[in-house]
């Protein structure tokens, strides 16, 4: 048998989105106004103020400029260099010592002594240094004969200071444009070519204004990013660790028929006339809905017309992985043909967590089929159940190799003895995933049936199952969706006359859509005997 593939399609996307959008809205409203209220309050807002200047060119001081042709390539060659010097440190570290009058730019000692660079000038603060940028680019829309512009900005965290630094680049940048382009030799001062350049405003500063944070810029930016996040996960747990939610899902993933769809069935322990206790999730039981009776009504009606077998039937319970109600599926499939007067007998092949003694209240130091196939008995130990035509045989003590028991030519005779003696046999086995024991009796028996449980079992452990049975060709017949929340169905489905739940057959739609919350009669009840066969 092939498992099936699903590919991932738009519809899937949407599906996906339908039922996480909720989730996803509240984390984007959560991050995004804590970020907005975070960046508005808590971050240091920086300012800037912005400013053009016209490139001047002092003509009277012309003269090594005599044998130049191109008047425009040294423009545009100063515009460059006036563009690097004004980025630079240094310029930076000048401007704001002109600035000492009005802002406190100097640097000073623990003692609150001024601390001098090697320059032997006033060291400017780091933190102010820091916290201080100029940046310069060729204006573009001035195009008049030989004239040529830069734009200024200057952003600092201080907007009164942003706007000094704009007023001051005019008021002193020939001062320190001279110092950055000029040379000291040993004949003196030897003054560059581009020492003849100084600025204009050609437009004024502008106002300081803040430019960052921009808190609903951030609180967007968030928003996005927490939606894509939110949706991944959301995907991912869906496609990879997804949980089953209906029957389609699960035909797809195995590609193989639903054979009934157990409800959600409530309950502990109820106490026999006798005094001993089973569980009150069996369909013996009196307080049992109509539902759930009639689910394993319908499971055994598909099991039976499914294939057909000569002689007595022997299936097999399994699931993927534990804590998926395979052994109440088993005990109250077994139930459903003890119930049409069918001899049926429950075997606990689970050898190392078995509970159907527990389920049945026969009692944890049950002997069973762990000590039948270790030779401790010559016979099988069987009990009788409250429930006509119904046997048990328990899983016994924990046996120390219970793989080595079941591939024992012992447990094919065990078998072979069973189906002599009862109509049908059905076999609790451990969870595929979690040991192999199941495959190895899968080809002693007629059929194997994969109970999943709705919103308990994943997708990827069902499929990785399906792939355990198919590499040894394991007869696994179909799968029964357990734990299904029919209110929640019936709301989902209710308006459709053929919903869900009839395609398999008039009784289980008819049955689920009439019978409701009846309460089945009194169920026939025998006291417990044991016997040996």
């Amino acid at each position: 048998m092939e498992t099936k593939e699903k590919e991932i399609s738009f519809g899937d996307l949407w599906r996906i989105f339908k039922k996480s959008w909720i989730f996803i809205l509240l984390a984007v409203i959560l991050l995004s106004s804590f970020m907005y209220v975070y960046t508005a309050n808590f971050v240091q807002k920086r300012y800037a103020s912005s400013v053009s200047y016209l490139i001047n060119y002092d003509i009277e001081a012309e003269p090594s400029f005599s044998d130049v042709k191109n008047e425009i390539t040294v423009r545009a060659a100063a515009s460059d260099s006036i563009e690097h010097v004004l980025e630079t440190r240094q310029t930076r570290e000048a401007l704001l010592a002109k600035l000492a009058d009005k802002f406190s730019v100097f640097e000073f000692d623990e003692k609150g002594y001024l601390l001098y660079g090697e320059d032997g000038k006033p060291q400017v603060s780091r933190a102010l240094l820091a916290s201080t940028k100029i940046s310069a680019t060729q204006k573009k829309s001035v195009h008049e004969d030989l004239n040529f512009a830069i734009d200024v900005s200057v952003s600092a965290n201080d907007p009164a200071l942003a706007r000094a630094l704009a007023d001051a680049i005019t008021e002193h940048f020939t001062e320190v444009w001279q110092d950055v382009v000029d040379r000291e030799t040993e004949d003196g001062i030897q003054r560059s070519q581009l020492s003849y350049f100084y600025l204009s405003e050609f437009e004024k500063p502008s106002v300081a204004g803040q430019i960052a944070p921009n808190a609903l810029r951030s609180a967007i930016l968030v928003g996005l990013i927490t939606a894509v996040l939110a949706f991944a996960f959301f995907f991912c747990k869906n496609v990879f660790g997804q949980a089953l939610v209906d029957e389609e899902q699960l035909h797809d993933i195995t590609g193989l028929p639903v054979f009934s769809n157990i409800p959600k069935i409530h309950g502990d322990k109820e106490r026999a006339s006798d005094g001993s206790e089973h569980s009150a999730k069996l369909i013996s039981s009196q307080k049992r809905s109509f539902a759930a009776v009639e689910s394993y009504r319908h499971l055994r009606t598909n099991l039976i017309y499914s294939r057909h077998i000569v002689g007595t039937p022997v299936y097999g319970i399994i699931s993927a992985i534990p804590h998926e109600g395979k052994s109440l599926t088993a005990s109250n499939l077994a139930i459903s043909f003890a119930q049409i007067g069918k001899k049926t007998v429950l075997v606990d092949c689970d050898l190392r967590r078995g509970v159907q003694s527990e389920i049945f209240g026969v009692g944890d130091e049950a002997e069973g089929v762990t000590e039948y196939l270790a030779g401790v008995h010559q016979a099988p130990r069987v009990y009788k159940t409250r429930v006509e035509n119904l046997y048990l045989v328990c899983a016994g003590h924990v046996a120390p190799d219970p793989t080595g028991l079941l591939h024992s030519t012992r447990f094919e005779d065990f078998l072979t003895a069973l189906r002599a003696h009862y109509d049908c046999v059905i076999l609790d086995l451990p969870p595929v995933r979690v040991v192999s024991d199941a495959l190895i009796v899968a080809d002693k028996v007629n059929g194997l049936l994969l109970v999943a449980q709705a919103g308990v079992s994943h997708v990827r452990d069902v499929r990785d199952a399906m792939n355990s049975l198919s590499a040894v060709q394991a007869p696994v017949l179909g799968t029964i969706l357990n734990g299904v929340d029919l209110k929640a169905g019936s709301r989902k489905y209710g308006k459709y006359k053929y919903g869900r739940y009839s395609r398999y057959g008039y009784g289980y739609g008819y049955g689920y859509g009439y019978g409701y919350g009846h309460k089945e009669g009194k169920s026939e009840t025998n006291k417990q005997n044991q016997t040996n066969e």
